[in-house]
């Protein structure tokens, strides 16, 4: 196994004009490093995740030397969205459209894109019309191989956001990466979740570690359901398809449970926990959390 550190520029606490900077030439930095040190070796398989989305480059080049390679974007943030969302800049501006055109030139040169969540997919999707459904990863889908089944199983494909842990972009324990459109939802004192570094793992993590194999059987979960509390009636459960349902789940049940465990996360911040829950996120255990096991 071969590790490659490269040096960049601070693109996480800093001032917005050193994070731009930085994020436009961590594709260079690392072509570049590439190219020094790891210029006789074989790649079968480029994984990269975001929120960084300005490595076009990067895989062209080693697609381009290895050309039985298969290069799988890990879609963990949907920037620029995300940005907009939050208000660090207009949905009109220079800035979103530049960052625009290199999330698009992203998803282009990526074989497979792996999304976080059913609302995920829907997104990029309706964003990007030009990106084949099929090469999206769709809860339950049928079309994700055995391997990587037991990839995301074991939570293997996370792997590559030790990176963004290492550069600052991410903490080992907090709150998974947003959803576009969903952030912007979030009203009154659940808005403290959005004060919270983004994690590998976390409460929410931990309990719904196996998030796609549920939303897989959404339509056997919504039976437990109490459907009035919820304001829709079981007809227009059944007149929804599994895709459908699976979004209705996650959006209904599953999202605002995430965003209850992260406020307490926040209000109830405890070194010891989050030692807890990284050992019990390696060895795939349950730990006492907020009144439940998860």
């Amino acid at each position: 196994m071969h590790i490659l550190n490269v040096k960049t520029l601070n693109i996480q606490k800093t001032n917005i004009e050193e994070k731009g900077i930085g994020t436009l030439l961590i594709e260079n930095q690392f072509k570049a490093a590439i190219k020094k040190h790891l210029s006789d070796v074989r790649f079968d398989l480029i994984t990269y995740s975001t929120p960084t989305i300005t490595f076009t480059n990067v895989v062209k080049y080693l697609k381009k030397k290895n050309l039985d390679a298969i290069s799988y974007l890990q879609l963990k943030a949907i920037f620029p969205q995300n940005a907009v969302d939050i208000g660090m800049f207009g949905e009109k501006s220079l800035f979103n459209w530049f960052f625009r055109k290199k999330e698009k030139a992203l998803y282009k040169v990526s074989d497979f894109i792996g999304c976080m969540s059913p609302a995920n997919v829907e997104f990029v999707l309706k964003h990007n019309p030009e990106v084949k459904a099929d090469r999206v990863s769709v809860a339950g889908d049928s079309r994700i191989t055995p391997f990587g089944a037991t990839l995301r199983h074991y939570k293997l494909d996370e792997l590559p956001g030790l990176w963004d842990v290492f550069i600052g972009n991410m903490s080992f324990v907090g709150p998974r990466p947003d959803v576009p459109g969903y952030a912007d939802k979030l009203e009154g004192a659940d808005r403290d979740v959005l004060k919270l570094r983004p994690g590998i793992t976390g409460p929410a993590t931990l309990k719904y570690r196996l998030e796609d194999e549920y939303l897989a059987n959404a339509r056997e979960l919504v039976c437990s359901l109490s459907l009035s509390d919820y304001g829709i009636t079981k007809e227009q459960i059944d007149n929804m398809s599994d895709q459908e349902l699976a979004v209705w789940y996650n959006d209904n049940v599953i999202y605002p449970d995430k965003v209850r465990l992260n406020c307490y996360y926040y209000r109830h911040y405890s070194f010891i926990k989050d030692i807890k829950m990284i050992f019990c996120t390696v060895l795939g255990k349950n730990m006492e959390y907020a009144g439940e096991v998860i």
